[in-house]
C-alpha cells in the first residue's frame, strides 16, 4: 500500500483470491484523504504483462 499506509495506519485491507492469479483483488478503506476502492488482476502474461483494474 505504499505511502498510503503510512498517511492512515488504520485502513482496512483486504484480500481475496489466489495472490498472483488472475482474479485477485486488493481492497482498502481509509479516511478521506486516503479513500477506498480496489485493484484486481484482470490478466497475466507470464514474464511480460500485468494486466489490472483499479476502482477508486
Amino acid at each position: 500500500m505504499g505511502p498510503w499506509a503510512e498517511k492512515y495506519p488504520n485502513m482496512v485491507k483486504k484480500f481475496t483470491g489466489t495472490d498472483g492469479e488472475v482474479g485477485a483483488i486488493s481492497s482498502w478503506k481509509g479516511n478521506k484523504e486516503v479513500g477506498e476502492g480496489e485493484q484486481e488482476i484482470t490478466g497475466i502474461k507470464v514474464n511480460e504483462v500485468w494486466r489490472h483494474n483499479y476502482v477508486f
